[in-house]
């Protein structure tokens, strides 16, 4: 039976399963015993063959680093802040792609849309358009609650 913890419990159990292979328990026993999986305590004791005890510690997750520095992100705000207008597009809306452009034009790459997640001052962007946009095609809130 596989038993659900809370991730600040795995650091307890990978020490406990490292200290049950080391008196001789299989590892389909260790797993029982602790309400895991057989794979579960494989990857444990790997951790533990190739980085020690640090391997068993808990770590929280750093996931990808980001493409620009605090330093470029205001610098960005600051671009963001002119408006569209002053980066010679046609309207005040700032979509993704417009982001986009003037990232490539300042800094030399290109952004996908899940690293364009960021507060510039809360520079209005194509999603608070569209959410505008349709509140008033609903109309006023007096006409929408009659409906």
């Amino acid at each position: 039976m596989i038993t659900n913890y809370k991730p600040s419990d795995y650091e307890v159990l990978r020490r406990r399963g490292f200290e049950l292979k080391q008196v001789g328990w299989k590892r389909k026993d260790i797993a029982l015993a602790l309400g895991l999986t057989a794979g579960w305590v494989s990857q444990t004791l790997k951790k533990h063959r190739e980085k020690g005890l640090d391997g068993l510690l808990a770590r929280k997750p750093t996931g990808c680093p980001p493409k620009l520095g605090p330093e470029q992100l205001s610098q960005l705000a600051a671009e963001l802040n002119l408006g569209a207008v002053n980066h010679g597009f046609p309207n005040h809306i700032w979509t993704r792609a417009r982001v986009n452009e003037v990232i490539v034009k300042k800094f030399g790459w290109y952004a996908t849309a899940g690293q364009l997640r960021f507060n510039a001052s809360r520079v209005p962007v194509e999603e608070d358009w569209m959410e505008f946009a349709e509140d008033r095609q609903k109309g006023s809130p007096a006409e929408r609650s009659q409906s």
